[in-house]
């Protein structure tokens, strides 16, 4: 049982398989006997944190704090959240003597890994990436994107889970550069341009790619790594689930991701229609370098993500723009099932009336809407309970747990609830709605048209 533990922790702690993490233990303790159940849990353990070639070097941070080492405001950096114990101990975990010269700088390994090694690496094949809880830095998952984008392996990937990180602009800059090498940064005058005019068709078949699940939630991207969320969004066709609750995402952050998923309405005064991957790979054609740069840059501002049907904005920090670009998303999205802006308690009863309003007159497709933790006065639950007296709103899922409703909020809410034709599921848990609440609840339960689950 001893080695088990030792093995295990020689697992969690440096990234290595368990199989190699025993030959450690059996040069200090040549007799060792572990039973196969034993084994057996240790591989599944080994399969949670092991990161193949990718030996993840800063997983264990020191605690948060300000430090004038973090440059450029990355206090994620690998220099600053590695111990000097890790440094002496990696070189005797290591037994190639070439491998050695490489853990003797410890905070340069990621980025040391020689391309070559991790084309032939199970890396090359993969489909789908957690590496939730990790606490990766942002340098570390910057460098594992340029490593994918250069093996030609971004494009089957279906699944990154990257929760509870420290993803900021880095990057996402390289997830953008990594599924789309053709795009160069957004600030730029110039969106796009080729390396090379051979490259040119490589680029566009890079377009294609398979991503359908993007979880970035309890990381740090803030506005500057929402520029580059946001135009990775647009660009993305298969991307069906986006959760990015709990990243400090300024108002106008919010407002940039949310106008990249609002279909713009067609201008009949212009003949530039609204733009599609289609447009793009059409605006290669051009000769004209300058005419190209134009197309492609007029072409991206007017795209839009047309598959995104799950998104979670909860925990981050609303304002009047964002709550602006919110109401204008809901009225002119048709995709869009599955709203989560739980913990923004920077949502006033005012943001309230206009993203109520764009779902009642205009949205017909979103089906569950979450507001679980969000401060919901009487004029709010009003504005709320309205969105169920149109015949074309499909809400059937409504979760206002922990919003501080008594009473009062329900007996606002009750009449118009109980008009609705679909919803089916309404959570009202950790609240204080009381004797006079539960009144008003049998109202909208017995009274209404709706069928309760």
């Amino acid at each position: 049982r001893a080695v088990f533990v030792a093995v295990a922790y020689l697992v969690k702690q440096y990234g290595i398989s368990f199989k190699r993490a025993l030959k450690i233990m059996k040069k200090s303790r040549p007799v060792t006997d572990i039973s196969p159940s034993y084994m057996r849990v240790l591989e599944i353990w080994s399969q949670k944190y092991t990161l193949g070639m990718l030996l993840c070097v800063d997983c264990k941070l020191l605690p948060f704090k300000e430090s004038s080492t973090a440059a450029d405001g990355d206090k994620g950096t690998l220099l600053y959240h590695l111990k000097e114990s890790l440094k002496s101990t990696l070189p005797r975990l290591i037994t190639k003597e070439s491998d050695k010269r490489i853990a003797n700088e410890v905070d340069s390994f990621v980025v040391g890994i020689r391309q070559t090694y991790f084309n032939e690496s199970p890396w090359a094949k993969i489909i789908d990436i957690n590496l939730s809880d990790r606490r990766l830095s942002d340098a570390t998952i910057a460098t594992l994107f340029h490593l994918l984008g250069a093996s030609g392996a971004i494009g089957h990937i279906r699944t990154l889970n990257f929760s509870n990180n420290e993803v900021s602009f880095m990057a996402l800059k390289a997830m953008l550069s990594a599924f789309f090498p053709y795009v160069i940064d957004p600030d730029e005058s110039n969106y796009s341009e080729y390396a090379d005019e051979e490259q040119s068709p490589q680029a566009l078949a890079s377009l294609v790619n398979e991503l359908s699940v993007l979880d970035l939630s309890h990381n740090r991207i803030e506005l500057q790594g929402a520029k580059y969320l946001a135009l990775f969004m647009k660009l993305c066709e298969q991307l069906m689930w986006v959760n990015l609750f709990g990243n400090n995402l300024p108002d106008e952050g919010l407002q940039e991701l949310l106008i990249a998923l609002t279909t713009p309405t067609f201008d009949f005064q212009s003949t530039r229609m609204a733009g599609n991957r289609d447009s793009f790979m059409m605006a290669a054609h051009h000769d004209d370098e300058d005419d190209w740069n134009s197309h492609a840059s007029h072409t991206i501002e007017s795209m839009h993500n047309r598959s995104v049907t799950y998104l979670d904005l909860g925990g981050n920090s609303f304002g009047e723009q964002s709550a602006h670009a919110l109401s204008q998303m809901l009225r002119q999205n048709s995709i869009l099932q599955t709203l989560r802006l739980e913990h923004t308690n920077s949502f006033s009863s005012m943001y309230f009336k206009d993203v109520a309003n764009a779902i009642r007159l205009y949205n017909g497709t979103l089906n569950s809407l979450f507001l679980s933790g969000i401060s919901l006065s009487v004029g709010a639950a009003k504005h709320l309970a309205r969105i169920h007296e149109s015949l074309d709103t499909r809400i059937t899922k409504l979760v206002l747990n922990d919003c501080g409703i008594f009473h009062l909020q329900i007996k606002a809410m009750a009449t118009a609830l109980a008009a609705s034709n679909f919803l089916s599921f309404l959570d009202l848990s950790n609240n204080r709605i009381g004797a006079e609440g539960i009144e008003a609840l049998v109202t909208i339960v017995k009274g209404g048209r709706n069928k309760f689950s």
